[in-house]
């Protein structure tokens, strides 16, 4: 199990709220993690209030760049694509550090989307 506390990345053995272990330092503050999602290959995507999307791989701590506005969800489907929904920015796929953009021009009702499933 993953947990932020925004100023610190913690893992903790499966199953068990016990035995935490410091992962890395965060530069968000208390209210900055808004999703943490592990994905397949073990890269572990943070979405952010005010940072966009980051993923922590191999120990290193990255910004995605291109998507800089409020996540409020992530979901990764059955071809490891990673589904980004945010707040003025749309929906964007991440398929192999690519991303495509979602929106209304695309046919989205509006910018926002709140979640996806």
């Amino acid at each position: 199990m993953w947990v932020s506390t925004g100023h610190e990345l913690l893992r903790f053995p499966p199953g068990s709220t016990q035995g935490g272990k410091l992962v890395t330092e965060l530069p968000f503050g208390v209210y900055g993690v808004t999703e943490l999602l592990e994905d397949p290959a073990g890269t572990l995507w943070l979405g952010t209030l005010r940072r966009g999307l980051y993923r922590l791989k191999q120990g290193q701590l990255e910004k995605v760049q291109g998507i800089e506005h409020r996540v409020w969800d992530i979901q990764c489907d059955a071809e490891e694509n990673l589904w980004v929904a945010t707040q003025g920015g749309g929906l964007f796929r991440v398929r192999s550090r690519t991303f495509r953009l979602i929106g209304t021009e695309e046919g989205l009702p509006r910018s926002s989307v709140i979640a996806v499933s």
